[in-house]
């Protein structure tokens, strides 16, 4: 099988289906692009183009699938975030579980997307922290004399 050249809105939502697995059953979210649509909206959005017709080449194109996983991860999150552990009638039900797995994924998802420089505003910078009190920073001998 051929990696894919291009996307529509209906096979990038199908993409995103097949992303999140069986979730998507769990979620009731079967139908595409209908369930899909607020996240191939935001893919678009946060790669920067109203048509996906215009991305095209490999390059690009690995980058809209890295976005689209943040976005549907992302979907995926807000959608079970009242799901909470609870017990009855001698049951233990930990519905939390699907919430820090989907966590999880959107993490591995948001890595993946910085990697290949798909998402805008994650920057990682050094400084240099001087504390002027520190015990343990070297001083040159001529400034160790007091006047």
């Amino acid at each position: 099988m051929a990696a894919p050249t291009s996307y529509t809105e209906t096979t990038l939502a199908d993409f995103m289906k097949a992303a999140i697995g069986d979730l998507a059953t769990t979620l009731g979210w079967t139908a595409t692009p209908t369930n899909y649509q607020e996240p191939v909206n935001e893919t678009l959005l946060a790669y920067g183009v109203t048509d996906i017709t215009t991305i095209s080449g490999t390059a690009n194109i690995r980058k809209l699938r890295a976005i689209a996983r943040v976005q549907v991860w992302r979907q995926v999150v807000a959608a079970v975030a009242g799901d909470f552990d609870f017990e009855a009638d001698d049951g233990k039900f930990s519905r939390s579980q699907v919430q820090e797995m989907a966590r999880q994924a959107l993490a591995l998802a948001e890595s993946d997307a910085a990697a290949v420089g798909g998402l805008e505003g994650y920057e990682v910078g050094i400084d240099t922290v001087v504390h002027v009190h520190d015990p343990y920073r070297y001083v040159e001998d001529e400034d160790r004399v007091r006047d």
